[in-house]
């Protein structure tokens, strides 16, 4: 038991530091937001994660989702790992 109470302390104790950071970060990054930015990022889309080329039509729906509605997620389905990989990092960029 004191060892797990021991972890909770030294957990809240590190969080406490990172989160002071993590809380200017999110708060600077709303307040240079517009409107539609902050609502677009209510949302989250479903996408095939199928990564052929930048010029696929999956593709390019997901880059107009982002940066039209400024969606602030995705659900991925199909393709593999790289394929995921690839389609979020290049999201991820936008």
């Amino acid at each position: 038991m004191r060892t797990f109470l021991f972890l909770i302390i030294l957990t809240a104790a590190l969080s406490s530091s990172v989160q002071s950071q993590d809380v200017h970060w999110v708060d600077s990054t709303i307040s240079s937001m517009t409107l539609e930015e902050k609502v677009g990022q209510l949302f989250v889309v479903e996408l095939v994660a199928l990564y052929g080329h930048k010029d696929s039509p999956s593709y390019q729906y997901a880059l107009e989702m982002v940066r039209r509605f400024h969606v602030g997620g995705f659900i991925l389905a199909g393709g593999n790992t790289l394929d995921i990989a690839m389609v979020t990092n290049s999201l991820q960029k936008e």
